[in-house]
């Protein structure tokens, strides 16, 4: 197997390899190409659920994305000073798809403690550049002046994810009408390779620190409590309703859903944070990132789609929407 994607168009999807403007990579599998298969899906949903789950099963060696090789799954300590792959009693705030924001917070909060520069290591990893490209001593130092008078005594954990959440409100209302953008742009939105340093830059590099490190937190949480969870929908033109129960963030039942049955509730809702995170491995995050990327697509797509995480804990569209805006 070389190669796992999904489609709703197979001619458009196979055609496409050949027509694009492929790279070296792309042009050698097409060379080693002599067959294709596929396997039909009820949903888009379950399709993009599949295909995660089948490149991990089947390692195509032409697949990026999706894949396991060098990658894990952290958790932090609840002050965010520690981490560590994988889950433990110890480290109860995740799962993080990397310890970079977490790093780069604990890099601001020395150096604020501080009030001073510190080391090109330190000051690099509080704006989120390797150590070649961080800002100067001086200017690095009127940045973070400049960070602290905006933002007054934020040095604990606490109020710097704080003033994490209350930047990212800033921005979503700006940007209101635009969709809210998935986990992997918003880890990629720290500054550039080479960026031209100032104090207005540092700042800037800073508050986006908050903001990544506040971001993930709160999307691990989000995470864990998808981890066990019923949905149900109807794909964008259809009427027809399906059902997902997802357990210990793998996909428990699906089935067709009787009109005026209710969503039933996941049989695992009452397992605590803790007995959650234990299930986390990276097929697992990947999982739960697409379904949370779906659904951001069905709550603004689709007529029909209910979100159950307890017997009282029910998202509508209207409120997965909103809730969606934050993770």
């Amino acid at each position: 197997m070389l190669y796992v994607g999904k489609a709703a168009s197979l001619r458009q999807r196979v055609s496409g390899h050949f027509h694009a403007r492929a790279d070296e990579r792309a042009l050698e599998m097409l060379t080693q190409a002599r067959d294709v298969s596929c396997t039909e899906t009820e949903t888009a949903l379950e399709a993009a659920l599949l295909e995660a789950d089948e490149i991990k099963r089947l390692a195509p060696p032409f697949n990026v994305a999706l894949t396991t090789a060098g990658r894990a799954v952290w958790f932090a300590t609840a002050d965010l000073r520690g981490l560590r792959e994988g889950p433990g009693p110890e480290h109860p705030t995740g799962p993080l798809v990397s310890p970079g924001p977490v790093a780069a917070l604990s890099a601001l909060r020395a150096a604020l403690a501080a009030s001073e520069p510190g080391s090109v290591v330190l000051r690099s990893r509080a704006v989120g550049v390797e150590a070649a490209f961080g800002p100067g001593p001086e200017c690095f130092a009127a940045g973070l002046a400049r960070f602290a008078h905006q933002h007054g005594p934020v040095a604990s954990t606490r109020s710097l994810l704080r003033l994490g959440g209350r930047l990212w409100a800033r921005r979503r209302a700006a940007i209101a009408s635009e969709p809210a953008p998935d986990d992997a742009a918003v880890e990629a939105s720290h500054p550039p390779r080479r960026p031209t340093w100032d104090a207005d830059r540092v700042t800037q590099a800073l508050e986006e620190t908050v903001v990544r490190a506040a971001h993930a937190v709160r999307r691990g949480r989000w995470l864990v409590r998808l981890s066990e969870c019923a949905l149900a929908w109807a794909e964008p033109g259809s009427e027809r309703l399906r059902v997902l129960v997802i357990r210990g963030g793998a996909v428990a039942a699906r089935a067709d859903l009787e009109p005026g049955v209710p969503v039933p509730v996941p049989p695992g809702h009452a397992r605590t944070a803790a007995e959650r995170r234990t299930a986390f491995d990276v097929a697992t995050f990947d999982r739960l990132r697409v379904v949370t990327t779906e659904l951001r697509r069905l709550a603004a797509e689709a007529a029909t789609v209910e979100l159950r995480l307890g017997p009282r804990a029910r998202l509508s569209r209207r409120r997965l929407r909103a809730v969606l805006r934050w993770v």
